[in-house]
């Protein structure tokens, strides 16, 4: 059996995506987009965790992006996510994950149903405890032999 590697976000473009070639003339495109979570802490509070992810599109999706993007456009991306390393000039290793784009959905004003619908899927999706258990805390973090590998 082989491994999956999927990552859906939605969020909003940190900046415009910069757009550049390679030396053979390939497009791509670099951004980040904001993903924002509102979780309940345990005293019934609520709180704001946003994450900054760092997305790649290559060929015609960069160029897409490129042309009809902009700082703050909120989009559904879909890709692989992928680990880049690199040293720093003064020596320092560096790294990071970066999610590399197979598909781009621009979302407006229009496509709100849609992604409503993408969300409610997707709670449907996830996991549910077993039977008889109280669903975990998000901000419980899961302990190392609770993990099966």
């Amino acid at each position: 059996m082989s491994d999956y590697n999927q990552v859906i976000l939605i969020g909003h473009l940190c900046f415009k995506p910069d757009l550049s070639y390679t030396p053979t003339g390939t497009a791509y495109a670099k951004t980040r987009i904001a993903t924002n979570y509102t979780a309940i802490k345990k005293d019934g509070s609520k709180f704001d965790d946003t994450m900054f992810v760092d997305v790649v599109a290559w060929a015609k999706t960069a160029e897409v992006i490129a042309t009809h993007l902009d700082k703050g456009s909120r989009v559904m991306i879909q890709g692989r996510l992928k680990y880049d390393k690199w040293t720093t000039k003064d020596g320092q290793p560096r790294s990071k994950h970066v999610v590399q784009v197979s598909k781009v959905i621009f979302l407006n004003k229009s496509n709100e149903q849609k992604i409503e619908e993408i969300e409610e899927r997707a709670e449907d999706m996830s996991p549910k405890p077993p039977e008889g258990q109280p669903p975990m805390e998000d901000d419980q973090p899961v302990k190392d032999e609770e993990i099966p590998f």
